[in-house]
């Protein structure tokens, strides 16, 4: 066994060698083809006693990135800063002129104001920046520094000059105003390379030496890394030069990520100027709260909402028969019409069947003017009870996250007869039938095709033109909706117009803020905009009058439903209704089984019958179909800005303190 086992381990030391040599006889031409190419900057340091033959290096990683972020950071006695970042910054086989480094100085503030401020004033922090000098591999670079909003960008190198591989950039600049004062501590809150790098960091290092701190002196230290918002702790930090200063230290920082520290000082130690605020544009003086200007809002606020109320009332109105109770129920021998009431209005009879006719998906329709997913829910149970489509329900399982199953409930739908030609089937409901069986007879509801889904879409439009063909309205109401709010767009538009002006140039900003406000507020009600015909209004109070008996009290129904056994026949009604759930509970009682009721004639479930459970899993059923068509068709409160702790109430967070920024290539 031992001879055998050495046998092996001479194999396996044997094959090692191989592909060794053979790995070294390809890489070595590979790596000439380099040397001819590559600026001696790009080389890697080798081991010691490791030697190459001549003419050969081996390059960087190729990809921009950079080694190593040092910022060396002097906190003076004033509050001012004084920053010294050394980047070396590696381009790999990218050729660009140089980088660019940004820093913020103006920051958006919310902390106390000024004594003499007005309640509507807004100010910036001003932290002012000065970039002092800019040196690339020890030598003075050519920078250009340009405003971008609230931060300074230096430009580093020359339009004519292309580099490759790794650089060191020396970047000096300071920032006043940065210290933050409480009562107990005065502190020092700072994004250390900020948050706008596009290339990721390997390492990132913070030394941070205060004016007038002693070996003895305590400090509240704190550092957080990742995206703004992350309050993940940095890898390192510690006391350094016998306590004197602080060194931060993170590794693999991604693009996008940074480091902000946080050092509390105890007080005396500095004297930091206070915190140096820019007043904004005057929100106070745009909108002058006046006797005046009060008034004028109040007058075309009021006038505005009248107009609306006056559109309303005189397009949206819903129409009804000239008569009595029965004339606007039924129709009258005229047709003679008129706008229905505002309030009050016939009482609707109660009905037991449903009217004309109609058929559950147009119920839905009628009565929110909407179709929406619930009528589509309640055609397909209801073309499946008529014993066009059966319905099948099963658990299957799925994996989760963490490596088991769980049960999930998915429905088969099947084509059960053919539909194309049959006379009592209205045309949505063929088209909808089409949208699910066109292309095969079976199918699992969650996996419905993008196709499907767009046809069942199809279908909504085809219940709409149903609507007006029944005579119910003059024009879709889908229509009706889009075009007001089409109107109520432009006049929302030309309101901002009104109002900008005003309020960027003179005091009446309030008063000019009505417009745009009842725009909005059209905007709103313009789904009111459908009106109903005689005939539509008509049909509205049977629906509702049929609603009747899903509605009545307990006994009530049970006698009804005892006598006309008209569970499944009505379910789609109370699908539509939203009362499937109490037209179940009334057969609950009554002991029947599922093939008395007739439910095993288009449906299949996993758990034992009974009406209530039914009713649940057509509730489920619902949820899930409607799901499957829809599917087949940190900013923190407390920030530097405001002069807040990054020690209290929340703590703090990455991209929290000031300064910071970003940088690239170009």
């Amino acid at each position: 066994m031992n001879s055998q086992f050495r046998f092996f381990r001479h194999i396996q030391l044997l094959f090692l060698i191989t592909v060794l040599c053979a790995t070294f006889l390809v890489a070595l031409p590979v790596s000439a083809g380099y040397a001819q190419n590559s600026d001696p900057n790009t080389n890697l340091t080798l081991p010691p006693g490791v030697e190459l033959p001549e003419g050969i290096v081996i390059p960087t990683f190729p990809y921009e990135h950079i080694s190593q972020f040092t910022s060396d950071i002097t906190v003076r006695k004033d509050g001012s800063i004084k920053v010294v970042e050394t980047i070396e910054y590696d381009f790999g086989y990218q050729s660009r002129r140089g980088i660019f480094r940004y820093v913020p100085y103006l920051y958006p503030y919310d902390g106390p104001k000024p004594d003499d401020a007005v309640d509507s004033s807004k100010y910036l922090r001003e932290t002012p920046l000065n970039f002092e000098q800019v040196f690339r591999d020890g030598k003075k670079e050519d920078s250009k520094i340009i405003d971008e909003g609230n931060n300074k960008a230096l430009r580093v190198g020359d339009e004519d000059v292309f580099l490759t591989g790794k650089h060191t950039y020396v970047i000096t600049y300071t920032l006043k105003n940065f210290v933050n004062k409480f009562e107990n501590h005065d502190e020092f809150y700072f994004n250390v390379n900020g948050l706008g790098w596009e290339v990721p960091i390997e390492r990132l290092v913070a030394n941070i030496s205060i004016e007038g701190v002693k070996e003895n002196t305590p400090l509240q230290l704190s550092c957080f890394t990742g995206p703004l918002g992350s309050s993940l702790p940095c890898e390192s930090f510690e006391k350094i030069n016998g306590g004197t200063a602080v060194q931060f230290s993170q590794n693999l920082l991604s693009a996008y990520s940074g480091v902000t520290v946080v050092v509390g000082v105890p007080k005396g130690i500095l004297k930091p100027a206070d915190i140096k605020l820019k007043e904004q544009w005057s929100f106070g003086s745009a909108f002058r709260v006046t006797p005046l200007t009060v008034g004028g809002f109040v007058v075309i606020l009021l006038l505005g909402l009248l107009a609306i109320g006056v559109l309303l009332y005189r397009v949206g109105r819903d129409k009804r028969y000239v008569g009595s109770a029965i004339d606007a129920a039924m129709g009258n021998n005229t047709g003679e019409e008129q706008a229905k009431e505002l309030f009050g209005g016939p009482a609707n009879p109660v009905e037991f069947i449903p009217p004309d006719k109609i058929r559950p998906g147009q119920v839905g329709a009628l009565i929110d003017e909407t179709v929406d997913d619930v009528d589509i829910t309640a055609t397909i149970v209801d073309l499946a009870v008529r014993g066009y489509i059966q319905i099948d329900e099963m658990l299957t399982e799925v994996p989760t996250l963490f490596g088991s199953n769980k049960k999930k409930t998915e429905y088969v739908l099947s084509k059960k007869k053919e539909y194309n030609h049959v006379e009592e089937l209205y045309t949505y409901e063929k088209d909808l039938l089409k949208a699910f069986f066109s292309s095969k007879d079976s199918f699992t509801l969650s996996k419905m095709t993008p196709t499907q889904g767009n046809n069942v879409f199809k279908v909504k439009a085809t219940l709409y033109k149903d609507l007006v063909a029944n005579g119910w309205y003059r024009r879709s109401p889908q229509e009706t909706r889009k075009n007001w709010n089409i109107i109520g767009i432009v006049v929302l538009i030309i309101s901002l117009v009104i109002f900008i002006g005003p309020a960027l140039s003179t005091h009446y900003g309030l008063t000019a803020l009505a417009f745009p406000l009842v725009a909005l507020m059209f905007l709103l009600v313009h789904r009111r905009m459908p009106a109903r015909t005689a005939k539509g209004s008509a049909m509205v109070g049977r629906v509702m009058g049929f609603k009747r008996i899903f509605d009545v009290g307990e006994g009530e129904r049970q006698a009804f439903a005892e006598k006309s056994n008209l569970f499944l026949e009505y379910l789609p009604f109370a699908i539509a209704f939203g009362c499937a759930d109490k037209w179940a509970k009334v057969f609950e009682g009554l002991g029947l089984t599922d093939e008395q009721l007739g439910l095993n004639s288009f449906y299949s479930g996993t758990t034992p019958f009974s009406p209530v459970g039914f009713a649940y899993a057509m509730n489920s059923f619902s949820q899930a179909s409607a799901g499957s068509i829809s599917v087949s068709h940190a900013s923190a409160s407390r920030s530097f800005s405001s002069g807040s702790s990054g020690f209290s109430g929340g703590g703090g967070f990455s991209g929290g303190g000031g300064g910071g920024g970003g940088g690239g290539s170009w």
